[in-house]
């Protein structure tokens, strides 16, 4: 008696947190082949979009890009899925392309078609500690402000 009163109780909270996931979850979830540029240069990715918890989504990348210390998830990146808006609160990440390896900040928006079809995004990431110059030394902003490393990010699902 005890083991369905917990399963009722399960499938209910269950029912309930699907009331706000967006229709086309189910279509955006799978593997793209990507690829990320910033400045001239860019790298070949895969990206695996997976359902999160009320209208989550999780991107996992196979190389490049993975959650930081203190990450709102150990899986991948967390992002907000809104119809076909994506958005990528600020959130630990790491990111190993031909910036080389950089800790930081990550922020960003993009679209996912309700058909699944493709993604793009634009991220915006910065540095916990600066960026290096071959010396060593951290290059500064032009403003004096805060430097930030901007990827476009986009490709087609398999």
């Amino acid at each position: 008696m005890r083991s369905l009163v917990l399963s009722l109780g399960v499938a209910l909270f269950s029912l309930g947190g699907c009331s706000s996931t967006p229709s086309n979850v189910q279509a955006v979830i799978g593997s793209y082949d990507i690829t990320v540029s910033r400045n001239g240069l860019s790298d070949p990715d895969v990206v695996t979009v997976s359902h999160g918890t009320g209208n989550a989504v999780i991107l996992s990348f196979n190389t490049g890009i993975w959650p930081g210390e203190g990450a709102p998830s150990l899986y991948g990146i967390r992002g907000s899925l809104d119809s076909t808006k994506i958005s990528i609160a600020s959130q630990p990440a790491v990111v190993n392309y031909s910036t080389g390896h950089l800790d930081g900040k990550m922020t960003g928006k993009g679209i996912l078609p309700t058909d699944g079809s493709s993604i793009m995004l634009d991220v915006s990431f910065v540095p916990a500690a600066g960026i290096r110059d071959a010396d060593g030394g951290v290059i500064a902003a032009t403003d004096g402000g805060v430097v930030s490393l901007d990827y476009h990010i986009e490709g087609n699902k398999f």
